[in-house]
């Protein structure tokens, strides 16, 4: 399939990822390697309501999407997010959670190029699909790096690996100093 030409700077990205917390805070590297190599791009990251305490603050994220589980349970709900969706007008979808809901949510993004992992249900919807790797090439292992494969068709030269971060605010570093002073 033909790759559409986008200015990547400032593209809007919607990045998928949810579920579990730590897949959340790993997937959150893609935000910091998109915005590194393209600092103008919006970037908003899909996620379930209960992993936002792990990507609160992160400087990498415009806007935090929120799937909830009246969404997922609700057809009437879902159409609507659906929607909400479309209307964003994303020019890059990339699924890292590639699984049915998340393909049918990149299939409702309209977005010119949508990325994920190679399934039986998600060949029809992705323009660039992407095997799991079987063996780690770095230390960083092979969560990281097959999260990091999925930007290889946006431009080659992104880093193999990058550390998932937590980011405090001044007070909750203040707070846990205090903590932990009183408990030494």
């Amino acid at each position: 399939m033909n790759k559409p030409q986008l200015p990547l700077n400032t593209a809007k990205y919607l990045i998928i990822q949810q579920k579990m917390i730590g897949d959340v805070l790993t997937s959150s590297i893609l935000c910091e390697a998109i915005k590194q190599k393209n600092p103008s791009a919006k970037v908003h990251f899909l996620v379930n309501q209960h992993t936002i305490p792990v990507i609160e603050n992160n400087p990498f994220i415009d806007k935090v999407v929120v799937m909830t589980k009246e969404i997922e349970k609700s057809p009437v709900k879902l159409f609507q997010f659906l929607q909400q969706i479309k209307k964003e007008d994303y020019q890059v979808v990339i699924d890292v959670y590639s699984k049915p809901i998340s393909v049918l949510i990149g299939k409702f993004s309209k977005a010119p190029l949508k990325i994920g992992y190679k399934k039986w249900y998600s060949q029809l919807t992705y323009d660039e699909l992407y095997v799991y790797k079987p063996k780690p090439e770095t230390k960083a292992g092979l969560a990281i790096e097959n999260r990091m494969h999925l930007l290889q068709s946006l431009d080659t030269s992104y880093a193999k690996e990058l550390k998932p971060k937590i980011y405090l605010t001044e007070e909750e570093i203040s707070s846990a100093k205090k903590y932990f002073s009183k408990k030494i």
